[in-house]
């Protein structure tokens, strides 16, 4: 029961610590995991070329608009300028209020998803590869 107990507690610590910093960590873990996949997608075209491992460029064209809308979503609401010119409890109200938009849940729910489908190709290909 104590571990249950502690497992929650630090999930949602961590859930927490993702909404306090909000947007850019976010994109930052899809430019991470976007280029990991790209390493990954381009070893593996390379060594085998075929027509049905054009599946790699789905997830990496969505990668790269969700990077891309990430980031101006981020610009565009100056996260960085209320935590340096209001100071912590403004950047975190303004934070959340982004990230609980309708435009921050869409945002984190396709960096989610795509992350999920990077995840699941490399998992599908590499279990059909071995088999």
């Amino acid at each position: 029961m104590i571990r249950w107990f502690r497992a929650v507690t630090i999930l949602w610590a961590g859930a927490f610590v993702l909404m306090l910093i909000g947007l850019w960590l976010e994109t930052a873990l899809h430019v991470a995991a976007g280029s990991m996949f790209a390493l990954y997608a381009g070893k593996r075209v390379w060594n085998s070329p075929s027509v049905v491992q054009s599946v790699y460029l789905i997830p990496l064209v969505l990668a790269a608009g969700v990077i891309w809308w990430g980031l101006d979503l981020s610009l565009h609401s100056h996260e960085v300028g209320i935590l340096y010119v209001h100071g912590v409890i403004p950047y975190i109200r303004h934070t959340l209020s982004v990230l609980f938009s309708s435009e921050g849940v869409w945002f984190s729910l396709l960096t989610w998803l795509n992350l999920g489908l990077m995840g699941g190709i490399v998992f599908v290909l590499e279990k059909r590869q071995s088999t």
